[in-house]
């Protein structure tokens, strides 16, 4: 099992990854293997043993899911979900308001592992002197910045321009697209969670001040948990065929427990 998680936030200029792997590595022994950091690095690794037990890949699986689950509460989308909305942008035909507003742009190639920004500014600093800046570099960093100056020119602030304009759109045929529609298709993304063949609101009877209880061990869930279990139970789970998990949520360790996580229940259950 390998689940690949990033979080991408453009207001802290923070781009960060998270991934879990769950390996086999002899009878009874797996491993987890987690590995984070800034996208564009190999980052951190940690690797998790479950061994000497009859139940070591339930064990393990059991870690690795709540590690995701926690992740996901704390902001991560999954790669593939990314990865799949920002390739299917078209050419970014985006224009800035104003002709000198800055234009910033980005580039995420998440096959070649490449996540990189390019800035251009255009500032008047004198009669008839224009300077355009570009920086470019990882995103995460300050990068790196040039400066190109026009002045004592006829056409000084028209030149800036076709020389600002000319940057933007090499590095648009180049893939790179506007941070402002990085960040719409971003927020599109946390805003339409992926689709499920049956949702059911949380019922709030058991809805406590900070969350829900679980109905086995009462141990607390995150209601953005406790919505998520109680729709694939009352959906594709189809826990309700089974009188013992009619209309219950269980927490994720309470589902190993029961041998029922991730596991569609038929139509007439006898367990």
């Amino acid at each position: 099992m390998l689940k690949r998680l990033v979080s991408l936030h453009f207001d802290k200029n923070e781009f960060r990854f998270y991934q879990v792997e769950t390996v086999s590595v002899g009878y009874n022994k797996v491993h987890v293997i987690s590995s984070y950091g800034k996208l564009g690095t190999k980052g951190r690794e940690n690797v998790t043993r479950f061994e000497g037990s009859d139940d070591a890949l339930k064990r393990a699986l059991k870690f690795a899911y709540n590690k995701i689950y926690e992740k996901k509460n704390e902001g991560y989308l999954s790669l593939r979900r990314v990865k799949k909305a920002f390739e299917s942008i078209p050419y970014d035909m985006t224009k800035s308001k104003k002709t000198t507003d800055p234009t910033h742009l980005i580039s995420l190639n998440f096959d070649k592992n490449e996540f990189r920004f390019y800035n251009v500014e255009v500032l008047s600093v004198g009669y008839n002197k224009i300077h355009v800046i570009t920086s470019f570099g990882k995103l995460g960093t300050k990068g790196r910045e040039q400066l190109t100056r026009f002045q004592e020119e006829k056409d000084v602030f028209k030149d800036a321009l076709r020389f600002s304009y000319q940057k933007i759109s090499e590095k648009k045929r180049d893939g790179y697209i506007t941070k402002s529609l990085a960040e719409k298709t971003l927020q599109s993304l946390v805003e339409s969670p992926p689709k499920k063949n049956k949702t059911t609101p949380a019922s709030d009877k058991r809805k406590i001040p900070f969350g829900y209880h679980c109905d086995k061990c009462q141990k607390l869930i995150k209601p953005a948990m406790f919505v998520k279990i109680d729709s694939w139970a009352r959906g594709e789970g189809n826990w309700d065929s089974n009188e013992e998990f009619k209309d219950k949520v269980f927490c994720l360790d309470c589902q190993f427990d029961l041998d029922i996580f991730k596991k569609k229940l038929p139509a007439t259950s006898t367990e």
